[in-house]
């Protein structure tokens, strides 16, 4: 997940883009899918990661998005809870 902002900003966002029903807390919304040609995270990097396009509540400065499988199933992912480890390989 991206946001709005994020997206226009790196130049994702396009009018025709394909619109997916999500749905949130409190109701079903569509928001815009596009694809991202590169993320890095933790010195991993995936190449054409779909995104949909979409302001997390509370958002400020510090959060753009929000990572998902469409990125996460490109790598092995362990996650230790209680030493507070997030491994990606």
């Amino acid at each position: 997940l991206i946001s709005r902002n994020t997206a226009n900003i790196l130049g994702l966002m396009d009018v025709t883009a394909k619109e997916m029903e999500i749905s949130t807390v409190s109701r079903i919304e569509k928001a815009p899918l596009v694809v991202v040609p590169k993320i890095c995270f933790l010195e991993v990097t995936a190449y054409n990661v779909d995104c949909l396009v979409k302001d997390l509540p509370g958002e400020d400065q510090f959060a753009h998005g929000l990572l998902g499988i469409s990125f996460l199933k490109n790598f092995e992912l362990r996650i230790n809870f209680p030493k507070g480890i997030l491994e990606l390989k």
